[in-house]
């Protein structure tokens, strides 16, 4: 008998049809929906589509690093919008990473005064919504003195009623990228250069230092009524960023417990049998295991983080959200401006 072997063409086609036919109908059910929400904005007089975000915005972002005016897009008033929620989690992350791991080693503390207080900060923090959190925290820093007599808890850092006034650089971005494309550099060519990389790359940004711009610091002072200069985030900004901060440290505190706790006491007492000093069971035992551990449960933290500072809105501080809510209700397009926020989440996720 003569044996018949499939072509390749057919076993290609019976590998992929299955594939193709799900993206086929999917396709055909997206095209349908939109076809069917197009008719509905049609018989409701409503123009979709994206077209708005090049119309002027017409309303004002009280705060942004993105200097914005009613006069410029959508789209640029979303950007801003994005730029504070971005702002708020490079300051809130970090902060609530250092203090959650404070609280978590005081929790492991050996001294029971110290565990016990640990445990009395963790507990009421993680029980009480956040939402509730930061309307406590926006009430108490409205009770600051006014910018005339401001405190200075450090010197020229000014704190009162009108939110925290702190130093700003001036001029640091074109050294930042400096920095890191010679980071990246080292790092690539760190085969060929083999130990010299590090001093390649510190020699590229000695250079970059000699030929841009000198950064100048601009410092808050008080002056009549107010404070000038510096970088002045709102005390709206602040009472967030605090809440964010104090709420996600507790859960943080629980994740760097349990994960200390989670390393096995007989990698513990290999480490001392190897007459490894406390030190260095710490770093080279404890830390690697439970760091494996937490990280896990930590990035939820910090997704989670980020997702809370959409309640920004309930204390008047304008993140992304906000603005886009905003523009739904200006614009009547909420299909859009939700297919946005879909987008930021997604990203998120990510």
């Amino acid at each position: 008998m003569i044996a018949l072997h499939p072509s390749p063409w057919n076993a290609a086609l019976r590998r992929w049809w299955p594939a193709a036919a799900w993206t086929l109908g999917l396709a055909a059910l997206a095209a349908l929906l939109l076809l069917h929400i197009e008719a509905t904005q049609a018989a409701r007089g409503i123009r979709g589509g994206f077209g708005f975000l090049f119309q002027p915005a017409g309303f004002r972002i009280s705060e942004s690093l993105l200097p914005v005016t009613p006069d410029d897009p959508y789209w640029m008033s979303i950007a801003a919008g994005l730029v504070n929620t971005l702002t708020v989690a490079l300051v809130a992350v970090p902060l609530a990473t250092l203090l959650g791991v404070g609280l978590g080693l005081l929790r492991l503390s050996s001294q029971p005064l110290a565990s016990r207080t640990a445990a009395l900060v963790i507990a009421p923090l993680r029980n009480t919504p956040v939402l509730l959190q930061l309307f406590v925290w926006y009430g108490l820093l409205l009770r600051l003195p006014d910018a005339r007599q401001a405190w200075t808890p450090l010197p020229s850092v000014l704190l009162s009623n009108r939110g925290l006034a702190l130093p700003a650089l001036h001029g640091w971005l074109p050294y930042a990228l400096a920095a890191a494309g010679a980071v990246l550099l080292g790092w690539r060519l760190r085969h060929r250069l083999g130990r010299a990389a590090p001093w390649a790359a510190l020699a590229a940004t000695a250079l970059a230092w000699a030929l841009l711009p000198g950064v100048t610091i601009d410092l808050p002072v008080k002056r009549g009524l107010g404070l000038q200069g510096g970088w002045q985030p709102s005390i709206e900004f602040a009472a967030l960023v605090i809440g964010l901060v104090v709420f996600h440290a507790a859960y943080i505190a629980d994740i760097v417990r349990a994960a200390v706790r989670a390393v096995p006491v007989g990698l513990v007492e290999a480490g001392q049998a190897m007459a490894l000093t406390p030190w260095g069971v710490l770093r080279h035992v404890v830390a690697p295991y439970a760091a494996r551990v937490a990280l896990p449960p930590y990035a939820n933290q910090c997704l989670a983080l980020v997702k809370n500072s959409t309640l920004a809105i309930a204390i008047g501080y304008q993140e992304l959200m906000a603005v886009i809510n905003t523009a739904i209700t200006q614009t009547g397009l909420a299909l859009e401006g939700i297919c946005a926020a879909r987008c930021r989440r997604f990203r998120r996720a990510r």
